[in-house]
């Protein structure tokens, strides 16, 4: 109880009517989204370096899928901790600014579909081979992703 008090920051916002707007703003979801990303990120790139050492002789295509993965989480990963040094650091204690939403908030979702289209899209393509090139489930997920996607 007594650290919900002080993750949580009550802001009086003056506004044009005679009543004060009360808001409630509240720092634990963002915060404990950034640092279970951070963490997650460390996993990632364990098992991509793990990867990279456990199966040199695997192609090219393979290999630069699991660059580009690693590439797209590390800039997620930079997204999120912007995101966070700009609401928790940057603008600390300037309510008015709170409601107006940063480039990197905007595209972080973004970013993460696109990791995890390609890891879909490259699980559909290894049952479509597996299967002896059955179409039915490998049309399934992709069906799925573009739906998800848009």
């Amino acid at each position: 109880m007594l650290l919900e008090r002080h993750l949580s920051l009550l802001v009086i916002v003056p506004v044009m009517s005679a009543a004060p707007l009360l808001l409630l703003y509240r720092f634990e979801v963002p915060f404990i989204g950034s640092l279970v990303c951070s963490l997650l990120y460390g996993f990632t790139s364990f098992q991509g370096l793990e990867y990279f050492r456990r199966f040199p002789t695997d192609g090219w295509y393979l290999k630069s899928l699991v660059v580009a993965i690693m590439i797209i989480d590390s800039i997620h990963l930079a997204f999120c901790l912007h995101f966070s040094y700009h609401y928790f650091i940057a603008i600390w204690n300037k309510p008015g600014f709170l409601f107006i939403p940063i480039w990197s908030a905007v595209i972080t979702p973004f970013v993460k579909s696109l990791a995890e289209m390609l890891c879909h899209l490259f699980a559909a393509a290894r049952i479509w081979k597996l299967s002896g090139k059955k179409w039915g489930v490998p049309l399934c997920i992709i069906a799925l992703e573009i739906s998800r996607t848009g």
